[in-house]
């Protein structure tokens, strides 16, 4: 069975945290779970998250294509920022669930304000250490390598469940940036196992081969001490 925590719609600061000596251009801002596409459109579309539907036919762009939309506060309507969002229909999505990015300017400001946006929108909670990754191996997106090359580098070998780190936060930040980038290093440190592997058995097939074609001739190293 399903549990809550699973049917939950998760998100975290996809891109380093902005500071003030390291503000950054763009953030991105990612949502992961089954109403992803509907918090986008309560995130964008005016008086919609009022009305609880949206008004636009169609209510969303097509799906991995970026738009222009201005990202507002629920609560009051107003504008937080204008950006590029987009957003991703299930199975094919990087953790195998609906998914939607904000692509916001990086300042500290915007994305604290865009981060308390969703969470008012009261079905989003901000992601477990490492549960982005969770769910993309609990949905083949990630064989169990690349999942944990991923926690190894961020020193937690329970795919983020640190307790150390707690709910959200730094933890989640770094699961999301890191399952995608580190995702791609963790596939061709698999390609390189198998490819030893491969190597390894056929090197064993080869000497066994040569054993059994050549028995009853194999020299024995000779013991005696050179003259």
């Amino acid at each position: 069975m399903t549990t809550a925590m699973e049917e939950a719609t998760i998100y975290a600061l996809g891109t380093p945290a902005p500071s003030r000596a390291a503000p950054g251009a763009v953030s991105v801002i990612r949502l992961s779970g089954p109403r992803a596409p509907e918090a986008l459109i309560f995130l964008t579309e005016p008086k919609a998250f009022e009305r609880g539907y949206s008004a636009r036919d169609p209510s969303l762009p097509e799906p991995r294509r970026m738009v222009v939309r201005g990202v507002l506060d629920p609560a009051t309507g107003e504008e937080i920022d204008r950006g590029l969002v987009v957003w991703f229909e299930a199975p094919h999505t990087e953790t195998g669930e609906m998914m939607a990015e904000l692509h916001l300017h990086g300042g500290r400001a915007v994305v604290n304000a865009a981060l308390a946006a969703i969470a008012r929108l009261g079905f989003c909670r901000l992601a477990e250490p490492g549960e982005f990754t969770r769910r993309a191996f609990e949905h083949g997106k990630l064989d169990l390598t690349r999942a944990e090359a991923i926690a190894d580098v961020r020193g937690d070998h329970a795919f983020g469940r640190d307790a150390r780190t707690g709910a959200g936060g730094l933890g989640a930040e770094l699961d999301a940036q890191q399952f995608l980038g580190l995702g791609h290093v963790a596939i061709g440190l698999g390609q390189g196992l198998l490819a030893h592997h491969h190597r390894r058995v056929g090197l064993g097939a080869q000497f066994s081969n040569h054993a059994c074609g050549n028995r009853g001739h194999l020299q024995t190293p000779s013991l005696r001490r050179p003259a």
